[in-house]
């Protein structure tokens, strides 16, 4: 039975999301950065908050699933002073399919195992991704925002292909084979269900990428790429925590787990072109070619 603490802090965060909907573009931008933050940095610092018994396998892939939350929170506050619209659709677009996805592989591991979640905690954070899910939508309706158009030609997005390439194909074996991505453990039905979450994240950040060469502005892909850079630093403490302090995996595990960062560092490849064209003056592509119309 909920107590009126928890009552409180459900009402507290329902009246949040409610304010927060209301306010302009610029500002909720910042407001919403705060509020899915303060998620992201939960699942980081506390693991243990939302499974009371569970281990440190547990306790390392919640951390995993708070490092590419804060990822997406920091492209979010980066870009929140944008001009172009098709960014902010993006990534709203991009979050929509993350969160739908992500509760659905929630919904369907408890009920494949007949079981609910015994943690309060576990629900109070699934009333705020529905609550994220619902403002997503309210901004997506009210702002029109559309994606896609026209795509600048150049190495850049020829990386974030290749980039999405990467977080796409990661989404989709996390979630279809969370026990082959984890093969150093015996990952539990709630192991199951956490990888499956991350896999959801990445198959939304995965969005991210496939449209990030239509955005005008060379500063708004550095952002993405920054913030890219923040979730594969935030795995390597991840990691580091387990393999030093929790004692989650030994010395050969811990090392191939640290091999899962290096297809991301293409992402450096893409810094450099950006930094190359802006010291070259050509920051601004002038050359398109048409892949697809806006929509």
């Amino acid at each position: 039975m909920p107590n009126i603490y928890d009552i409180i802090r459900a009402a507290v965060l329902i009246g949040a999301f409610i304010f927060n909907a209301r306010l302009d573009r610029k500002s909720w931008m910042l407001t919403d950065s705060m509020l899915v933050g303060s998620y992201g940095l939960g699942y980081s610092l506390f693991p243990g908050s939302l499974l009371e018994s569970g281990g440190s396998m547990e306790s390392y892939l919640v951390r995993l699933f708070g490092a590419i939350i804060l990822g997406q929170v920091l492209i979010w506050y980066l870009t929140r002073r944008t001009v172009d619209d098709a960014v902010v659709g993006t990534i709203l677009w991009s979050r929509l399919m993350g969160i739908l996805v992500l509760l659905l592989v929630v919904f369907q591991g408890f009920w494949q195992s007949r079981e609910s979640p015994s943690n309060k905690n576990v629900w109070f954070d699934l009333l705020g991704f529905l609550l994220l899910l619902g403002n997503t939508i309210c901004y997506l309706v009210r702002g029109r925002y559309a994606v896609g158009g026209r795509e600048q030609k150049g190495p850049v997005s020829i990386v974030l292909r290749i980039y999405f390439l990467i977080l796409f194909f990661s989404g989709l074996c996390c979630m279809a084979f969370p026990k082959v991505m984890m093969p150093f453990k015996p990952l539990e039905k709630l192991d199951v269900v956490i990888m499956r979450s991350i896999g959801a994240v990445l198959f939304g950040n995965s969005i991210e990428a496939w449209y990030a060469p239509s955005w005008r502005s060379d500063e708004n892909k550095n952002a993405f790429f920054i913030s890219q850079i923040l979730t594969s630093f935030l795995f390597c403490v991840t990691l580091a925590i387990a393999f030093f302090i929790e004692g989650t995996f030994n010395f050969r595990e811990a090392l191939i787990l640290h091999t899962g960062v290096v297809p991301g560092m293409v992402i450096l490849v893409g810094m450099y072109f950006i930094w190359k064209e802006g010291r070259d003056g050509n920051a601004m592509h002038s050359s398109y070619f048409t892949r697809s119309k806006s929509s």
